[in-house]
């Protein structure tokens, strides 16, 4: 990771199993981000977010997926 992403964890609603972690993974991946990996057991999603992504363009993949992006927190 450089300075052009950072680590970050989305809340993410409505996860109930593994399949549903991989649908949350693969629209994060595909709006952008890198080394994706959902939990629905904590309800969230961390990955690596490239500044080139917008977090409208995250929430948005996640939304269309069938979930409920929430909160963003970098780390």
């Amino acid at each position: 990771m450089d300075t052009s992403s950072r680590r970050a964890t989305l809340a993410v609603a409505g996860m109930t199993c593994t399949h549903c972690e991989h649908h949350v993974a693969e629209a994060l991946t595909n709006a952008g981000v890198t080394e994706a990996l959902a939990d629905h057991h904590r309800g969230t999603a961390q990955f690596v977010w490239p500044l080139s992504a917008t977090e409208e363009d995250l929430r948005t993949a996640v939304t269309e997926a069938g979930y409920v992006p929430g909160t963003i927190t970098i780390e």
